[in-house]
């Protein structure tokens, strides 16, 4: 069985986000790295530590990603 589109797309973007911070470790907001250990096993932490960040510089959802 294939998982639905909407159930599958939030951890591939999660895992996208990691990935590219990882490759890019100067645009990581947070204190903690998309790969250290306080993440596992899910990216999903990460991105909320991230989206966090992003907002207290005041950016909103409006603004985009």
């Amino acid at each position: 069985m294939t998982p639905a589109p909407a159930r599958s797309a939030p951890p591939r973007a999660a895992g996208q986000l990691a990935l590219y911070d990882h490759e890019h470790p100067e645009l990581v907001a947070g204190p903690h790295g998309p790969y250290s250990i306080e993440w596992d096993p899910s990216h999903r932490p990460y991105v909320r530590q991230e989206y966090a960040a992003w907002t207290d510089a005041g950016h909103s959802t409006a603004d985009g990603c």
